[in-house]
């Protein structure tokens, strides 16, 4: 699965802070028991503990599935008991919900996926009646302030960008459509999906996430069309004097979902 740098995990926390839904949030914690299990997908840096420790307290046994070793040591440093599963996530993953675990948590993680390894995460989820909290999915959605003519173009490449495979199953990654796809293939396993928007809003004093988001945005598209290089060129120099003027702002639109299967024995 594509790599994400320590130091952007961090630039981007307090959005995700912000942006998640108190309400799935407490939800997810009203399904657990006390001293809940929980496995954690795509773990990071242990974003996911972090997040959901005011509402579950010390008590939680996590597990944290990561790829990359060296985030997976940050997820685990500091945190009594917890068990660091250095994992690909495109394979061999599932062994780790055997283990008597109540719950999964995967933050941030579900648009880098394919429709075929949703498929099998929901059968597996379903089959073994375990609730999934996935929030801060990416849905397409989201603006630049002010309006720029490239806009459209470079919105375009990016969103193009995020369907190329990430290593998260094989064949194109979901990106902006995970969130339907997401939800459907539990629903029709006879899961419950609750959601709601979770958004990033970026304000101008946030000059190095703008940055940083600008930066990306450019070099996605201009790898996505290098023969648009002078349109996205001309984009993100107008880009940069706004954010130099503190005149620029962002909104990304992203989506959580809590996923409860069915209790009663008939998921498929």
């Amino acid at each position: 699965m594509s790599g994400f740098s320590s130091d952007w995990l961090a630039l981007r926390a307090p959005f995700d802070d912000a942006a998640r839904s108190a309400r799935l949030a407490r939800a997810f914690a009203r399904l657990l028991p006390a001293r809940a299990a929980i496995v954690d997908l795509g773990a990071g840096t242990g974003a996911s503990r972090r997040a959901l420790r005011p509402l579950l307290g010390d008590g939680v046994r996590w597990t944290f599935v990561e790829g990359d070793a060296a985030l997976l040591r940050h997820a685990v440093a500091g945190v009594p008991g917890a068990r660091g599963e250095c994992r690909d996530l495109a394979a061999g993953w599932t062994p780790v919900l055997d283990r008597g675990v109540d719950a999964v948590t995967a933050f941030a993680l579900l648009d880098l996926a394919t429709a075929g390894w949703v498929e099998q995460a929901a059968a597996a989820l379903t089959r073994r009646r375990l609730p999934l909290y996935a929030p801060l999915i990416v849905d397409g959605r989201g603006h630049w302030s002010p309006h720029d003519p490239g806009d459209a173009l470079v919105d375009h490449l990016f969103r193009a960008h995020q369907r190329r495979p990430k290593g998260l199953g094989r064949g194109l990654a979901l990106g902006p459509a995970a969130p339907a796809r997401v939800a459907s293939a539990f629903r029709h396993r006879g899961a419950e999906v609750l959601s709601s928007a979770s958004d990033w809003r970026v304000p101008p004093d946030a000059t190095a996430m703008l940055a940083a988001m600008l930066e990306g945005a450019a070099a996605a598209a201009l790898e996505q069309s290098p023969a648009d290089h002078d349109a996205i060129a001309a984009w993100a120099d107008r880009r940069r004097r706004q954010l130099q003027q503190g005149a620029l702002s962002l909104m990304v639109g992203h989506r959580d979902l809590l996923i409860i299967p069915r209790q009663d024995g008939h998921a498929s």
